[in-house]
């Protein structure tokens, strides 16, 4: 039980809190609450209690229909109540509750404050909300729940000390819970399949290439994500402390994700028939691979990261698994047209024959990472044996012709399709893969060993999709340890940081990162300095640095490189049309070798700094 200050009046309180905050409300608010402090002053002075009923009326009259006004926009004033106000209404609201010698309505109170809330948003909320639709819905079914998380505060700040009291007294869910809850129950169920529907229409148009309002659907969007916690919360001490606990998505997950996701099937099958009914394959392939980029951007924009790897499998199966008969016959067809244009016993892939199969192997190879253990998504094994067939019709004119020129051709085709990963790393040993789960660490050791040994669990895909950055730095990781971790990467689909300096990974361990990293298409920056990898090592890293199609940023500082190794990277730099940054301070390189490198950045599309 609390009392006010001996020897200090309720007037004299307020009058001196509002002078030191400067609080600004209207004219008419403050005569309502000068005639409220009095109301209350008087109840205070002469110790006597407060009927229910005449106190709540009060606490209804001079704030809490204050405060739904406010919130519709049916008034000019902008805050529900200055500093006289709020103490007033506090000790009214406390003085039913808690005043000594008084009648305890905690009970009352609180429901009637549940109540309150309840009776707002069903008579006055709901029914504004029916009368709108289409984009004017969902942007009022926005504001009004940034509006209810006010009301929250407000209503939290005149109530607070039934918290403190009768809900943890009695198990009773807290009075924020109570709100939020209602908002769930009596708004978000009633309009929220409506408003769906206008969120994936303007997704839709956005697909479509039509402006649309990008702010109002991440907005409209996060309200679903805060749903879950909406629905089933009875412990938040306030509407802050809610909405930094981790997020519940099971109503994102069932009211927007899954109707998302099932829209954006319905889109792309129909898309991609069209696109092969009214393109060839080669710009199919394109439309197809520009699609997925920009679908994958859309969702970092408006979605929850959980659905980054459902939306792209979603893509890909609409895309490529159910075009497989199709694109496979395209393998055979770009065989075919090779071989046609094969003269006099020569092999020469034209460069427009180059960029279709590189899109098909790429796209094939995303596909397959979604699930390695289904046949379905094995494209990459039709075009092996597209290829193999070929190779073996060709063969035997190739060998009587030019066997030399057949060994070149055969070259040309490994270094075009790489293979899988795991086709060009030597097999790694437990002992490297035991170094590399400490090195790790306890959190991420379990999922990297799964990586490596190429099996998953339920949740793999969400933690690979939160896989961003590994920082490896001096973790003395060797050649073994190096070799497991190139097992793993090709699996790391979303990683773009990867820090190696320090680490003497030796000739076999660069061997292994250099057949890996063409496949890591996140990747963005890679530091893997002070690992003496000499001019061989960076000679290898120099043969795959133009199939690195993200990489932006390069740390080979102190890996003792001479002219040699210098001249290696400045016959590929051109081709790395994203790399930005390339960092070789502290080796040997000579002022020639200088000189070749600072010439070739001015024939780079990107790059913009050499440290040497």
């Amino acid at each position: 039980r609390a009392a006010s200050p001996r020897g200090v009046s309720l007037a004299g309180r307020a009058e001196a809190m509002a002078a030191d905050e400067g609080v600004h409300i209207s004219e008419e608010a403050r005569q309502r609450e000068a005639a409220l402090l009095e109301w209350t002053s008087v109840k205070c002075a002469d110790g006597t209690s407060i009927d229910l009923d005449e106190g709540w009326n009060k606490l209804e009259e001079c704030g809490i229909s204050v405060l739904h006004d406010i919130l519709l926009g049916e008034t000019t004033d902008t805050k529900p109540f200055g500093v006289r106000g709020h103490i007033s209404l506090f000790t009214i609201s406390f003085k039913l509750c808690s005043h000594a010698g008084t009648s305890d309505y905690s009970t009352e109170l609180y429901e009637r404050h549940k109540a309150s809330t309840e009776s707002f948003l069903q008579d006055r909320v709901v029914p504004m909300l029916r009368q709108k639709d289409g984009y004017d819905l969902m942007r009022a079914l926005v504001r009004v729940w940034q509006n209810h998380k006010d009301l929250s505060r407000w209503m939290f700040r005149l109530f607070m000390h039934l918290d403190k009291g009768i809900v943890i007294n009695n198990g009773l869910p807290t009075l924020t819970s109570c709100s939020l809850q209602a908002f769930y129950t009596h708004v978000f169920v009633d309009i929220c399949p409506r408003v769906r529907e206008n969120v994936l229409d303007l997704i839709a148009r956005d697909r479509n290439g039509e402006r649309v309002d990008a702010e109002a659907v991440r907005e409209a969007v996060e309200m679903y994500q805060a749903m879950g916690m909406a629905s089933r919360v009875t412990d938040v001490e306030n509407i802050t402390v809610a909405l930094r606990r981790p997020t519940d998505l099971r109503v994102y997950q069932d009211e927007f994700e899954t109707p998302f996701l099932a829209n954006t099937r319905l889109h792309f099958a129909a898309q991609s028939r069209t696109w092969l009914e009214e393109s060839d394959v080669p710009t199919y392939l394109m439309k197809a691979e520009t699609a997925a980029v920009t679908e994958e951007m859309r969702c970092s924009q408006y979605m929850h990261a959980s659905t980054m790897p459902k939306l792209v499998k979603a893509c890909m199966e609409e895309l490529v698994v159910a075009h497989r008969d199709t694109l496979v016959q395209a393998v055979k067809d770009v065989l075919r047209a090779i071989n046609s244009s094969t003269t006099s016993g020569t092999f020469r892939i034209p460069e427009h024959h180059v960029e279709t199969l590189r899109r098909m192997f790429e796209l094939f190879v995303r596909t397959h990472a979604l699930d390695p253990e289904n046949a379905d998504y094995n494209l990459i094994e039709f075009m092996a044996n597209g290829f193999r067939d070929y190779i073996k019709e060709m063969g035997a004119q190739l060998l009587e012709a030019r066997a030399a020129e057949v060994e070149a051709a055969l070259q040309q085709l490994r270094e075009l399709m790489g293979g899988l990963p795991s086709a060009r790393i030597p097999a790694y040993r437990e002992d490297g893969l035991q170094q590399l789960m400490a090195a790790v660490g306890e959190d991420k050791g379990a999922l990297m060993e799964r990586l490596v040994r190429g099996v998953t669990e339920e949740g793999d895909a969400e933690a690979v999709a939160a896989l961003t950055s590994l920082d490896l730095r001096s973790k003395r990781l060797g050649p073994e340890a190096a070799l497991a971790l190139a097992w793993a990467l090709h699996r790391c689909t979303a990683l773009h940081t990867l820090r190696l300096a320090s680490n003497q990974l030796g000739m076999e361990g660069v061997s292994a990162l250099a057949a890996v990293l063409p496949h890591c298409a996140a990747l963005q920056t890679l530091t893997l300095g002070h690992n003496g990898l000499g001019d061989d090592g960076v000679g290898l890293l120099a043969q795959v640095l133009p199939s690195c199609l993200s990489l932006q940023s390069l740390g080979l500082n102190g890996c003792n490189i001479s002219g040699r190794g210098a001249q290696a990277l400045v016959s590929v730099l051109p081709q790395c049309t994203t790399l930005q940054t390339l960092g070789l301070s502290h080796n040997s390189i000579d002022a020639a070798g200088k000189a070749a490198l600072q010439q070739v950045k001015a024939r780079c599309v990107a790059l913009n700094s050499i440290h040497t």
